[in-house]
């Protein structure tokens, strides 16, 4: 008896137990917390819901609302640009640019003086909110709706969305489980954005900019629905990109002072299918835009004279005396990145270039987003004065996607991958320049960013001789490489051009071998010091093999680094590709 007793009492606890976990909440959430609501400062805060997420906090100024930049640029329209220093927020179609100082209702439209009615941008503990009406104002595309108890506005960017119809009243929760508490009320009818699924609940999120979960059971199946939305700038005002007749043949000619402008005739000697040729003429001098300048008019005569086209280039390699580079100082503050853009466009007009050219690899993450709206402008200036804007790129890596491809590849007219230094003197490990594969890979994973019309991938013509040595008999330069197995070495490498590369596979008596997974002939050799010789040819095959790729994808050209380096076979495979 003792016994049944026990089994009934487990039995009624099971029971209990089982109904209280499918117990449902009655109560509803806070919605100031559900979406984390906080006033600013010394005004009521206001939850901006993008796409159904909770994406910040703004504020209401009398009837008008503010939404942090951050949030803007990141989730709604990353045109903008604000600079902290001068207090300045900057916004940059394909034609035009826009500038409004904090705390002012005014702003410029290309310099001409305009008013928006109310203050454009207001700053709190010195972050950046932008005015909901400014924001329609620039991009007609972009609508918020504002909604009361709680203060919200709610964005949709998306251009289709996924609906149900609620099949009968249902509760909206804030959680899976039926005992998770009530974030609003459905009725029946209602209209349902869905933003994923999770067993037999689906986060949906209302007109109204609410979301949650509910039941699959009390709605519709899922029918996709296209936007309608007003349209925005990029609908009335399209990039419109200078394209060359024909692929690109870019050639980037070195020179180091003005007297590297008579050496035109000596590296156009034997070559063939030069289209443009790039010189290395401007340089970045300090963090206020001022350049250093190597431009030559006559130069351009020649170069147009044999059928050539000019794009200069400018660099960003030099720095102030503490290491930093000045590029990052230029395209963060906005008098120095527009003083830079005057320059080089004087530039451009008093010697007749072509286009330019824009080799800025020193740019550091914290300065990105300068980057990026430096190219924007740079892009408007170019095409007022008809001036090809090409810009060169890495390839890209997980550590470099901050230079943001998608948007700089949208202003520019050429976007050029560097398709080389795979292997370069510091990277710690012997290798080659540029291996098939990673010039494929950087090619693909270009064009998925950037449309194959106006890529072009730039081929080496250099190698590297690397020398693994003992350590005793290490040139000061070496990095000592750590290798457990067969002991420490000093590794050191020299740049060379293709021809000198294969001269000193035979002055030390090596033969080459291809080798098929890297597309490249390999050589080794040791000298009579016990130096350990190694170099990844680039050569007829290599190239070849390169270029097969670059016209499998339908890429917009070829660029070299550098004229002068070749050797003669380099210019056969080069016209086999533009034929």
């Amino acid at each position: 008896m003792k016994r049944k007793l026990i089994m009934l009492t487990i039995l009624l606890a099971c029971i209990y137990s089982v109904g209280c976990a499918q117990k449902k909440s009655n109560e509803y959430v806070d919605l100031n917390v559900y979406l984390n609501i906080t006033d600013i400062g010394g005004y009521e805060g206001m939850a901006v819901v993008i796409d159904g997420e909770a994406k910040g906090t703004g504020f209401v100024d009398g009837d008008v609302c503010y939404l942090p930049y951050d949030v803007v640029r990141e989730d709604v329209d990353n045109n903008y640009y604000w600079d902290g220093k001068e207090m300045l927020l900057t916004y940059a179609t394909s034609k035009k640019i826009y500038d409004a100082k904090s705390d002012s209702s005014e702003y410029t439209e290309d310099g001409v003086a305009k008013n928006c009615g109310s203050k454009i941008v207001i700053c709190v503990d010195d972050k950046a909110y932008i005015s909901l009406e400014y924001i329609e104002l620039m991009n007609g595309a972009i609508k918020g709706a504002v909604f009361d108890e709680p203060s919200r506005v709610v964005i949709n960017t998306m251009d289709s969305i996924d609906v149900v119809t609620a099949k009968n009243d249902a509760k909206l929760r804030s959680g899976m489980s039926k005992k998770d508490d009530i974030v609003a009320d459905i009725a029946k009818g209602d209209r349902l954005v869905v933003i994923g699924e999770n067993g037999d609940r689906t986060f949906v999120y209302k007109e109204d900019g609410l979301m949650g979960y509910v039941e699959n059971s009390k709605i519709s199946e899922v029918t996709a629905e296209a936007v309608e939305k007003s349209q925005g700038w990029m609908d009335t005002e399209k990039y419109d990109y200078i394209s060359m007749d024909g692929k690109v043949c870019l050639g980037w000619h070195q020179m180091e002072s003005a007297g590297g402008n008579d050496s035109l005739a000596s590296v156009l000697k034997g070559v063939e299918g030069l289209n443009v040729i790039s010189p290395t003429w401007f340089k970045l001098v300090d963090g206020f835009g001022e350049i250093s300048s190597l431009a030559s008019s006559s130069y351009v005569k020649k170069a147009h004279n044999n059928g050539i086209k000019v794009w200069g280039l400018i660099s960003d390699f030099n720095r102030d005396e503490e290491g930093n580079y000045y590029v990052n100082q230029v395209v963060t503050n906005t008098s120095s990145r527009r003083k830079l853009i005057e320059n080089i466009m004087k530039e451009a007009a008093n010697c007749g270039m072509d286009g330019i050219n824009v080799d800025f690899e020193m740019v550091r993450k914290v300065a990105a987003e300068g980057y990026v709206q430096f190219m924007r402008e740079l892009a408007i200036a170019c095409e007022k004065a008809g001036l090809v804007l090409s810009v060169d790129m890495y390839v890209p890596t997980e550590s470099n996607k901050y230079y943001d491809r998608t948007s700089v590849g949208l202003v520019a007219d050429y976007l050029i991958i560097m398709g080389y230094d795979e292997h370069w003197a510091g990277c710690g490990s012997a290798g080659s320049v540029a291996s098939l594969p990673y010039v494929t890979n950087g090619i693909v994973d270009t064009l998925s960013e950037v449309p194959a019309s106006r890529v072009i991938n730039a081929i080496p013509f250099f190698t590297r001789v690397w020398y693994e040595d003992p350590l005793e008999i290490a040139p000061e330069d070496s990095i000592i490489v750590e290798d457990p197995i067969n002991g420490d070495y000093a590794l050191s490498s020299r740049a060379v051009g293709m021809g000198v590369a294969e001269k000193y596979l035979k002055e030390n008596g090596a033969t080459s071998r291809w080798l098929e997974d890297l597309g490249q002939n390999y050589g080794e050799f040791y000298t009579s010091e016990g130096r350990l010789g190694r170099v990844w040819l680039e050569d007829e095959k290599s190239l070849t093999a390169k270029l097969n790729v670059m016209k499998a994808n339908n890429l917009a050209g070829v660029a070299c680094w550098k004229l002068g380096l070749e050797s003669e076979v380099a210019w056969e495979v080069i016209g086999e590709f533009l034929k």
